[in-house]
């Protein structure tokens, strides 16, 4: 009996991508003979391409060669032998290859059973995937999305969310990422709707598409309901140590108090551009998971009488890793080599227009400073914020207050939430040169999902910022 895996390639950021693919070892193959493959040409229209290949019985490998052909230039990988046996032996490995003969090109190759197929098939007996797709190294795409509220039965958001999965799986430039910034859980009482990992996390990794959970306040109310969602990204953090190293994925600063201890974590997304005098400019995103609320010390919640909350408003050091993850980047005052995104729960301005005392119910007055210390003074990093927790179908610009009338100059941004109608919230980062100069640009758009078209339409702009 035969074995084999799908060989796919997606062109997710050019006018026109060529692949060629040279097979080794004839005996590696199905009946001793090359697999029938014809190079596809991907071009923005047709963008991907998908073909299952049958290697040899028994112990073989199934060897390959590619060239990636981009405006002319080319990326040979002859002296790398490519094994699609590897996609049938072991569970997801993601790499990245940065092109030397293809300027602006960066390859994620990905391959191991933990994948659907490009067309959604489901893998059966052991095959898998090994996928090449190509984005551009001088601009990423991050997605948001916030108080999901899964097990919310009036808004639909129940059971499984394959429809959502489809339509981000839609956007040809799809998110590299997706973060998902706390408020999870509706805090179901039906153990059926407590699985938002098993009904639209893991089906979102199986497109490819790594998500970045973290837990708000919501998540945190196990008294009436709520799985303990702390446990859930502490084990979800056991997996992305081992299968995020290309992402630059670290969580071993978070506080020694046990109760503490590993929930926070962070990642990178590098971007760089090949200015026009050839000089080769890089810049670092720093993308770090605070969970619920940026603080030191957990708080409870005062506004609580049911005894339901009493987990509420818990920030689990999240500042204090923080500093100390900033200070083992090295990052200097006069740091223009990289930008910080940090996701959270709480809203920055939090609950500032009420007319009732409960200004500092989710965010004490010290964290508040604590923050703003780090970022403004300590390390003066350009650094943006994205959260949700207010519920609104539209992203708000909002600014760190430390009492409802003083502002901290700290901006961020509150993102479209999806307890509703789910939301998309992306981020877009570019590298462009202005006057001899190479800036990093970060555009912010949102949109539903069921609007999103393969070409970014539905997505609303909202502002175009410049580092």
């Amino acid at each position: 009996m035969s074995q084999g895996a799908y060989l796919e390639f997606a062109n997710r950021a050019f006018d026109k991508v060529d692949v060629t693919v040279d097979f080794c070892n004839k005996k590696d193959w199905e009946h001793g003979k090359y697999p029938q493959w014809e190079n596809p040409v991907l071009t923005e229209k047709c963008y991907l391409s998908s073909t299952r290949l049958e290697m040899a019985s028994g112990k073989v490998h199934g060897y390959f060669r590619v060239t990636i052909t981009i405006d002319g230039k080319s990326e040979n990988f002859g002296s790398k032998e490519f094994d699609l046996n590897d996609a049938t032996n072991g569970t997801r490995n993601w790499s990245y290859y940065y092109s030397g003969g293809i300027n602006d090109c960066v390859i994620l190759v990905t391959y191991g059973r933990g994948l659907d197929t490009l067309g959604g098939e489901k893998m059966k007996d052991k095959r898998g995937c090994y996928r090449f797709e190509m984005f551009r190294t001088s601009k990423r795409r991050i997605g948001v999305m916030t108080d999901y509220h899964y097990g919310c039965e009036e808004n639909g958001n129940t059971g499984n969310q394959v429809n959502v999965v489809n339509e981000i799986n839609r956007l040809r430039n799809r998110p590299e990422f997706l973060v998902m910034t706390g408020d999870l859980l509706d805090n179901p009482t039906n153990l059926e709707d407590r699985d938002i990992w098993k009904n639209f996390i893991d089906p979102l990794e199986l497109k490819n598409i790594p998500v970045a959970d973290g837990f708000g306040n919501h998540d945190l109310w196990t008294g009436v309901g709520a799985k303990d969602v702390k446990k859930e990204i502490k084990k979800r953090n056991d997996m992305r140590r081992k299968e995020w190293n290309a992402f630059g994925y670290c969580d071993k600063y978070n506080s020694d108090k046990a109760e503490n201890k590993g929930y926070h974590y962070a990642w990178k997304v590098f971007l760089q551009k090949r200015m026009s005098n050839g000089e080769l400019k890089q810049k670092s995103v720093e993308c770090i998971m605070l969970n619920n609320v940026p603080g030191s010390d957990n708080v409870k919640d005062a506004v609580d009488t049911s005894g339901s909350h009493k987990k509420g408003t818990y920030c689990y050091d999240s500042v204090g890793f923080l500093g100390v993850y900033l200070a083992s980047l090295g990052m200097q005052s006069s740091c223009n080599d990289r930008i910080v995104l940090l996701f959270f729960h709480i809203n920055y301005e939090s609950e500032r227009l009420e007319t009732s005392n409960n200004f500092y119910r989710w965010w004490p007055k010290d964290a508040r400073y604590q923050l703003n210390y780090l970022i403004n003074n300590k390390y003066k990093c350009p650094t943006h914020a994205f959260f949700g927790h207010i519920h609104e179908s539209r992203m708000v610009k909002e600014e760190l207050h430390f009492s409802p009338q003083d502002a901290s100059g700290l901006e961020g941004y509150r993102c479209a939430v999806s307890k509703t109608n789910r939301y998309l919230n992306v981020i877009d980062l570019e590298l462009v040169e202005e006057n001899g100069e190479c800036k990093l640009r970060m555009t912010t758009s949102y949109g539903k999902t069921a609007d999103l078209t393969v070409d970014d339409g539905g997505l609303r702009e909202f502002e175009t910022k410049d580092f």
